[in-house]
């Protein structure tokens, strides 16, 4: 009864039918097991199984599905509703062509799944060819690629985190080759990628390793970011007054820790416009991004006891993750040294590419749901106990990005409020499940609160129909 579509450069992908469950296991409607031979992890080959609703459900109750597909027999479950696969024709087509071709094989009949898939109602740019595999990669490796210079300084990273970024490298080289993707296939990623792991095993550093993984995951920006329409501006430093000066008095110790390789320093988030914040979010662009990323790796700077939580960049990476990032860096952040050239995207452009970073997001908790149900936290210092409670505020995190978007944005408290009263959603109490041993029911609840947080944009937005 399984579906093996085997995903690698020498296989192909062959539809079959979906096999169906029996009525016992409703609201399960049929099931795909798919077969990833992940070869850099040697023998560690791993199965996903995707699990088709047949309707979409209540918060109260697709909570607790991922722990029951693991009761059924599924290896490793990702519980796909009807609003999640039509989502999936616009931010990721090839999973929404793949899994209709099987329900139609399967003569499967639910009203709920319709054979027409949703189209996008905004006007965008037509060059930037949103509803596409290109475009779903680009999410994807931006949301990979944005977290490296951070796991390098904050040294916040895990084993996971390593295999989690080979992964992305992994399918973006099979990407490249199945859809002929020749700027990214001439980087040869899934080579690099054995490349990597085989230095890894001969002793290179965990520095060393996340280094090359930042320098794989620019070159792979820059061949999606190419064609992505924009303009340019300068953010040249403001004038500080002295509150801002004070506040901002991290600006020496940088100089001190990184020289003259600083060409700008960008902060952004609650810093700018808060008395009252929890650490200082800023990009640092650098003539040398990997020398300097040496001299601040693990070092965790602060500053007045706030965590300084930086991203490093040369200007050309700098300039080509913002082509892929949400926002406009320029009408949000505040550049506080030198002077840098930083593209400006159109208004739709920014709202479609939160809708598809929510999606991919969205995916990743029902992922991690499944993950949670099958891995208890062990102990107080378990790695997975921060990467939950992260995973928690996703929600959070889209309405935050969308309302960025349209130029309304909210504060923390704000958003916080309007998940409990609009979605039921409570960040603070799903957090404190995580640590309760329910870390599987409070993701699955972000990711179905992740889904009803685009269906309600859209209402506002129309942004699909």
């Amino acid at each position: 009864m399984e579906i093996l579509a085997r995903q690698a450069t020498d296989t192909q992908e062959t539809p079959q039918a979906l096999p169906s469950l029996p009525a016992a296991n409703k609201p399960f409607l049929a099931y795909s097991q798919i077969f990833l031979p992940c070869r850099w992890l040697g023998d560690r080959d791993k199965y996903v199984s995707f699990a088709f609703l047949d309707t979409d459900l209540p918060l109260t109750a697709f909570q607790h599905l991922p722990q029951r597909a693991l009761r059924i027999g599924l290896k490793n479950p990702r519980v796909i509703t009807p609003t999640m696969l039509r989502l999936s024709a616009l931010f990721h087509p090839l999973f929404f062509y793949a899994a209709r071709r099987n329900i139609e094989a399967a003569k499967l009949n639910s009203p709920e799944y319709p054979s027409d898939p949703p189209a996008l109602a905004i006007a965008v740019n037509a060059a930037d060819d949103i509803c596409s595999p290109a475009y779903w990669l680009q999410s994807t490796m931006f949301l990979a690629g944005v977290t490296l210079g951070a796991a390098i300084i904050q040294n916040r990273w895990s084993e996971g985190t390593i295999d989690s970024k080979l992964s992305r490298l992994w399918y973006a080289g099979v990407f490249a080759h199945k859809q002929q993707h020749n700027e990214l296939e001439s980087l040869d990623l899934c080579n690099a990628v054995i490349e990597l792991v085989k230095q890894r095993r001969q002793g290179l550093s965990s520095l060393e390793t996340f280094i090359q993984l930042k320098g794989l995951f620019a070159q792979v920006i820059r061949c999606l970011s190419a064609k992505v329409s924009h303009q340019t501006l300068t953010m040249s430093a403001a004038h500080l007054d002295q509150k801002q000066t004070k506040k901002f008095g991290f600006i020496n110790q940088l100089k001190d820790l990184l020289g003259d390789q600083i060409e700008a320093i960008i902060v952004y988030g609650s810093s700018i416009n808060s008395d009252e914040f929890s650490d200082y979010d800023l990009i640092v662009v650098v003539r040398d991004e990997t020398d300097s990323l040496i001299k601040l790796a693990g070092k965790s700077p602060t500053y007045q006891g706030i965590e300084l939580n930086i991203g490093i960049y040369n200007p050309e990476n700098f300039f080509n993750y913002q082509l892929l990032s949400g926002d406009n860096l320029s009408s949000h952040g505040l550049c506080i040294f030198g002077a840098i050239p930083t593209p400006i995207k159109p208004r739709n452009e920014l709202i479609v590419r939160n809708f598809s970073f929510g999606f991919v997001r969205m995916r990743q908790l029902i992922g991690m749901s499944s993950f949670a149900a099958g891995n208890s936290l062990h102990d107080a210092n378990d790695d997975k106990r921060n990467l939950y409670q992260y995973f928690v505020k996703i929600p959070l995190n889209v309405i935050r990005g969308i309302q960025g978007a349209i130029e309304e944005p909210l504060s923390k408290e704000t958003v916080i409020q309007l998940c409990i009263n609009k979605f039921g959603f409570d960040v603070r109490a799903q957090t404190q499940r995580c640590l309760n041993g329910e870390a599987s029911q409070a993701i699955a609840s972000a990711a179905w609160t992740t889904q009803a947080v685009l269906e309600e944009y859209n209402k506002r937005l129309d942004v699909y129909r």
